[in-house]
């Protein structure tokens, strides 16, 4: 799985507010930060911010109440790194 399908799988469970998802999903995200090797610098950076918010995520509880700018913010990384990891990784037909 990309880091772009961690990213919009994570979204995904937040907005439905399904939590227990959500917590499979992070643990997800932080496991592939932990096993696969980035293999450019954009995905190492990519690599480094779905860590980031993986943690952070886990360590809030995976709930708030009430959202605040930094976690408004973190779903903005979240979402741009679903769409720009779609935008810059090839298809297979375009590997041919």
């Amino acid at each position: 799985m990309s880091i772009g399908q961690h990213a919009e799988n994570i979204l995904s469970a937040w907005h439905t507010a399904d939590y227990g998802r959500l917590e499979v999903e992070v643990g997800r995200a932080l496991l592939r930060c932990q096993t696969v090797i980035p293999r450019s610098e954009l995905e190492y950076e990519q690599h480094e911010v779905l860590h980031s918010i993986a943690q952070r995520l886990r360590e809030m509880g995976y709930r708030s109440s009430r959202p605040d700018m930094a976690l408004s913010a973190v779903f903005l990384l979240l979402q741009h790194i679903g769409t720009n990891s779609a935008a810059t990784t090839p298809s297979p037909q375009n590997l041919s």
